[in-house]
């Protein structure tokens, strides 16, 4: 995993990237009660700008949100601070989590799983998932598909322009069949008085078909809970499902 958000950070909410996270948050309280679960520690690894850590602790959940981007994590502490939250934030690797039965829930969104590249780091990564969560606890995430990856963001990239002109935000794909490896170039056009200031990022992103990530969290001791296609309608995932959503228990 390269570094990624690192210059992109300074506009990924004014992007829009957070709408994602904020869409999940209103979420994933009924959700959580649907499975049964009470109590409400909550680590969020791949928080990003905080966005769903900042509106989950504002519905009474105790929250732990770590990223491995410093400039991510200072947008973090910053939307937590506006808002008043007492959220913990922490710099760690989602391969590498230094947590021991410490929670009821841990979720990871926006397809931040997708960047681990090989089969040992999701593993990795679940295994460490299962030592942090509490026996009954929950681990909810999304993945990108196959679909997604190979074909809507090869065919259907996307051009975004918002605060009046200000911003141009350009997405180009390729997709490795054989490694099954998308690259996403991401170029940032960011208007400061009469000039334009370039960002230029590079996205790796691996699909997982869903028995391999069935067989990793089964290694996790992870047990499945519900597959779903929509986290809105709670619907299966078919051929065509851009986004798979997980619930796993311990």
């Amino acid at each position: 995993m390269t570094g990624v958000y690192e210059k992109f950070a300074s506009i990924y909410e004014r992007a829009g990237y957070n709408e994602f996270s904020a869409g999940v948050a209103r979420l994933l309280p009924k959700i959580i009660r649907q499975f049964g679960v009470q109590s409400k520690t909550l680590l969020d690894i791949a928080c990003g700008d905080g966005t769903f850590s900042v509106a989950m602790a504002s519905r009474g959940y105790r929250v732990t949100g770590i990223d491995r981007s410093a400039q991510m994590l200072h947008l973090a502490r910053e939307r937590a601070r506006r808002t008043g939250s007492s959220i913990h934030f922490a710099r760690n690797d989602m391969r590498a989590l230094k947590f021991d039965n410490e929670f009821d829930i841990v979720t990871c969104w926006y397809d931040s799983l997708n960047y681990l590249q090989n089969i040992p780091d999701l593993r990795k990564t679940f295994a460490g998932v299962s030592r942090a969560l509490r026996p009954g606890g929950l681990f909810i995430f999304d993945m990108n598909t196959v679909r997604a990856l190979s074909y809507y963001w090869v065919r259907n990239p996307s051009d975004l322009i918002r605060d009046d002109a200000s911003l141009f935000i350009l997405h180009r794909s390729t997709y490795d069949p054989t490694r099954r490896v998308a690259t996403l170039q991401v170029t940032a056009f960011e208007k400061s008085g009469r000039l334009w200031e370039r960002v230029d990022e590079s996205h790796q992103e691996r699909a997982y078909p869903l028995p391999t990530i069935r067989r990793c969290l089964k290694a996790a001791n992870l047990r499945e809970r519900a597959c779903w296609g929509s986290i809105r309608t709670r619907s299966p995932p078919h051929r065509f499902t851009r986004r798979v959503w997980f619930v796993a228990e311990r």
